[in-house]
């Protein structure tokens, strides 16, 4: 066997590591991109989760409840006369800031307009909205 036959040159080592590197970088975005979309989903489904609380607790103890977003990441729930502080997982923000849900007591009915949200985080394109639908402001989510 000669030297040649032996091993690899430099430059082949590099390239494949060019390669490699290529393709790793690659991934690390789809999978960065990936999270971010399951960071949206689950505050989005955190504030529909607490929208229904918040109108559920009407029919509970048949008083007034209301969800009011009062910063970029915060909102405030007032259930039973209990005010809680929620904040939004992993940067994600909600527009527009100081919205207000309110339903009234017996029947959960909304006495404020419909609301319409939307959840972002910084860098990624993807927009999931939530609103509320008339008089009975159940909660709808839509992801575009």
């Amino acid at each position: 066997m000669t030297a040649r036959e032996q091993g690899f040159t430099l430059l082949e080592l590099l390239v494949v590591m060019a390669l490699i590197g290529i393709v790793a970088a690659m991934a690390g975005q789809s999978f960065l991109g990936a999270v971010r979309t399951n960071q949206l989903r689950d505050a989005s489904a955190q504030l529909s989760a607490d929208f229904e609380q918040v109108r559920s607790s009407t029919f509970r103890y048949n008083k007034n409840a209301t969800l009011r977003i009062t910063g970029a990441d915060t909102y405030e729930l007032t259930t039973n006369g209990v005010k809680t502080t929620r904040n939004l997982p992993n940067g994600v923000t909600v527009t527009p800031i100081n919205a207000s849900v309110t339903y009234n007591a017996p029947y959960s009915l909304l006495s404020t307009p419909p609301v319409t949200l939307e959840l972002r985080r910084a860098g990624h394109p993807k927009v999931f909205t939530l609103w509320t639908v008339g008089v009975t402001g159940k909660v709808l989510l839509d992801a575009k």
